[in-house]
């Protein structure tokens, strides 16, 4: 039994096959126009009382606007019919496609913080592959990731961004999510003077209000003059200058320069 499937075509023959196609529709509507014209021709032609001969007129001419408005619709879309199919026509066939043997990504592991964007670039070998495209998932609700590799960070954590290709090969980038990070820090001095012996404590603010992690790493770079604690209380030692570093977890400084001055009682 002969069934729809056992028709085969190619490219070519497809093509064909649609020009056909519209060039049957065009002489179907060119009928079409042919015989509205003759109605009206007729209308034209016949006698009898003149009233009656608008009237009929009137309405063939109304009848003809109708069927004319479907057939101006109907070469508009037969039109773009034509426009696709000769696009088509044009496009050079390959018949041997180059698949991909691998993919690699610029980033095997990142790191970003919750108020940052990272994107991913997959490379698709070899490099004359005809298909470079990939698809890109992330395994995590911890980061999203775009059709185009741009990953969106939704909570801390981590998650695998993988690239695939058309044939299913795939490369993977671990991306980890930290809370969000300091934009700036400053002391509650910026200078200070102390006699030796006493203490002072810093205290440090951090913007924006909402940023995870605040813990600060305290140093002073002249501890034989006077030494800070991990959490900022300054104390004199000697009699100098001495400059206290407040840096936080992605970096930013702060600094306070302390005077230390001889107790007299020493």
């Amino acid at each position: 039994m002969f069934t729809p499937n056992d028709i085969e075509t190619d490219r070519d023959s497809t093509i064909d096959l649609l020009l056909a196609s519209i060039a049957f529709t065009e002489l179907g509507l060119a009928h079409i126009i042919r015989a509205e014209a003759e109605k009206i021709k007729f209308v034209l032609g016949s006698h009898g009382n003149e009233t009656s001969s608008l009237e009929k007129l009137l309405k063939t001419n109304k009848s003809v606007e109708r069927v004319m408005r479907k057939v101006i619709d109907k070469e508009m879309l037969l039109a773009f019919q034509l426009e696709d199919v000769i696009e088509l026509a044009l496009q050079e066939e390959d018949p041997d496609p180059i698949m991909p043997e691998s993919v690699e990504l610029d980033y095997e592991y990142a790191s970003i913080y919750l108020d940052e964007l990272h994107q991913l670039t997959a490379t698709v070998f070899p490099n004359n592959s005809t298909h470079k495209d990939v698809t890109w998932v992330s395994d995590s609700p911890i980061a999203k990731v775009s059709s185009s590799g741009l990953v969106t960070p939704v909570e801390p954590g981590i998650a695998k961004i993988t690239a695939t290709t058309v044939n299913g090969h795939t490369a993977s980038c671990l991306v980890t999510v930290k809370p969000i990070a300091p934009s700036s820090i400053t002391l509650n001095y910026t200078t200070t003077t102390l006699y030796t012996g006493q203490t002072r404590q810093l205290t440090a603010t951090m913007l924006p209000a909402d940023a995870r992690d605040k813990s600060v790493t305290w140093t002073s770079n002249r501890p034989q003059y006077a030494t800070v604690s991990a959490n900022g209380l300054i104390t004199a030692v000697y009699q100098g200058t001495v400059t206290i570093t407040a840096t936080t977890v992605n970096g930013l400084t702060a600094e306070c320069v302390v005077t230390v001055r001889r107790n007299e009682d020493d």
